[in-house]
């Protein structure tokens, strides 16, 4: 169910970050959100690097788009950041960075019986 997963955390990442962007006088306002949204998507990008990595790239660009060169570079940082930590722990508990790596046994040819 990583599927699930990861749209779940996907969409909950960017309801936060776009909550405020639709409507700025509602709740969900600060930086906290931009914050979460990042951590989120870092987790996510844990489980899928390649695709769910570039949905960071939105929150970045809006922040340099705004002339917040800092923030964006702590919103990706912080992604990238959880990422890392996430495959590092991984490492440390299993020996091997991907979750899905090691050895696996394959069998071919005919059984005897």
């Amino acid at each position: 169910m990583p599927e699930i997963f990861n749209v779940s955390v996907v969409f909950v990442a960017y309801f936060l970050w776009l909550r405020k962007e639709a409507n700025p006088g509602a709740g969900l306002r600060g930086r906290w959100t931009d914050l979460v949204a990042a951590l989120l998507l870092g987790m996510a990008t844990y489980s899928k690097p390649l695709p769910i990595g570039l949905l960071v790239a939105p929150l970045v660009v809006l922040a340099w788009l705004r002339r917040r060169w800092f923030w964006g570079v702590t919103i990706g940082a912080l992604a990238v950041v959880t990422a890392v930590a996430l495959f590092c722990l991984t490492a440390a508990v299993s020996g091997e960075f991907n979750y899905q790596g090691g050895d696996r046994r394959t069998f071919y040819g005919t059984a005897s019986v």
